[in-house]
């Protein structure tokens, strides 16, 4: 469930992986990574790890992309994201419609750790507001027009989950 109402700790850390690796890709170092909720699974806990597992953990056959990104349109994929968080009442677990178990079309991204934010929660989802944001520690204000290297998964780099280019 956490994949959906927030960061989930599986899919930042293969972020994080990914950023780590890219020293060895082709195009070089990217300076962040974002895949989209349904892309990753999470793992057993406290029992043993088979290869099976790992088919679960990435459900199905995405590749990454490398693009280029200034800090603004990173900023704005954010501020949409944010508002693509459901919330825990909205899951069959806490009386809600929402199976998590099951693909919930919505796009939320998760990110590497050098992309922090916080979100003021509304009412509903689309009231979210990010209330602060940073890439690599600067103040998004202060990089709006940098340039960086991201590595995008390939279901959010053909624009599935209505993420197609407009926010």
């Amino acid at each position: 469930t956490d994949r959906y109402i927030g960061e989930s700790a599986m899919a930042n850390y293969i972020n994080d992986a990914i950023v780590e690796r890219s020293k060895h890709f082709v195009s070089g170092k990217v300076d962040f990574a974002f895949l989209n909720a349904t892309g990753v699974n999470g793992l057993p806990v406290n029992q043993n790890i088979t290869l099976a597992n790992m088919y679960q953990l990435f459900p199905y056959a995405d590749t990454l992309s490398v693009v280029e990104m200034t800090g603004r349109e990173i900023r704005d994929i954010v501020e949409n994201n944010a508002k693509r968080i459901y919330r825990k009442e909205d899951m069959k677990e806490n009386g809600g419609t929402l199976d998590p178990a099951s693909f919930l079309e919505r796009g939320f991204i998760h990110f590497s750790k050098g992309i922090r934010y916080a979100v003021k929660p509304g009412n509903a989802p689309e009231q979210n507001k990010v209330l602060s944001l940073t890439l690599n520690g600067e103040n998004i204000d202060k990089v709006l027009d940098k340039k960086y290297k991201v590595a995008v998964g390939s279901y959010l780099a053909i624009g599935r989950g209505s993420w197609n280019g407009e926010t």
